[in-house]
């Protein structure tokens, strides 16, 4: 993962999309929201996972995310599942990091590609995924987004969760459950599981 000039990622804190007017002519702006979830909220399957991150990006043929917003097919979210473990993972740390510029809400911070580094491994990019046509997880709640959630979960550090359970929520006090309560998917509307297989030469 090189971190390239026009390449852009931003740190934010908040369990939102929140768009955000691009800074730059011609760059595309690529919001990471984390922790978006305490615990995730999603129920692919009835594990419970200690929090979820998500990547948020806006489709191209609209000039900005705030503008993408107002269409249904805006956005595309992916989201990793984080699940905590006793050791710490070292390739998340670079991330945690960033979280000292975005202690409080709707805070952002510049971080390099090199944080993003936890998420370049093959047997998630190449794993199974489930993906949906759903909303934003904060009000109000637009129906704009393609979600993108990878079934192989990352693993971090209980200490690693903890700094991010330290970020303030919505009530100014340190995050315990932000998480939104599950919906129910509206008739017509397909949650679709792919399995990636390599192929065979």
């Amino acid at each position: 993962m090189s971190d390239t000039p026009y390449r852009k990622h931003k740190l934010r804190h908040g369990c939102t999309e929140k768009p955000e007017k691009e800074s730059s002519a011609g760059n595309r702006t690529q919001v990471l929201s984390i922790p978006c979830c305490v615990p995730y909220p999603y129920t692919t399957t009835e594990q419970e996972y200690a929090a979820e991150c998500h990547f948020v990006h806006y489709n191209s043929k609209y000039e900005s995310m705030e503008a993408a917003v107002g269409h249904a097919d805006g956005l595309a979210v992916v989201g990793f599942l984080l699940e905590a473990d006793d050791a710490p993972n070292p390739t998340f740390d670079k991330l945690v990091e960033g979280l000292d510029g975005i202690q409080k809400r709707d805070q952002t911070v510049q971080v390099t590609a090199e944080s993003l580094s936890w998420m370049d491994r093959d047997d998630l990019h190449e794993g199974s995924y489930v993906t949906y046509k759903g909303s934003l997880t904060t009000p109000p709640y637009t129906e704009c987004v393609t979600w993108i959630i990878y079934e192989k979960p990352v693993q971090i550090g209980t200490e690693q969760l903890g700094l991010l359970r330290q970020l303030e929520g919505l009530d100014s006090k340190p995050i315990d459950r932000n998480v939104r309560p599950t919906q129910r998917h509206p008739p017509g509307h397909s949650v679709i599981y792919v399995k990636q297989v390599k192929a065979k030469l």
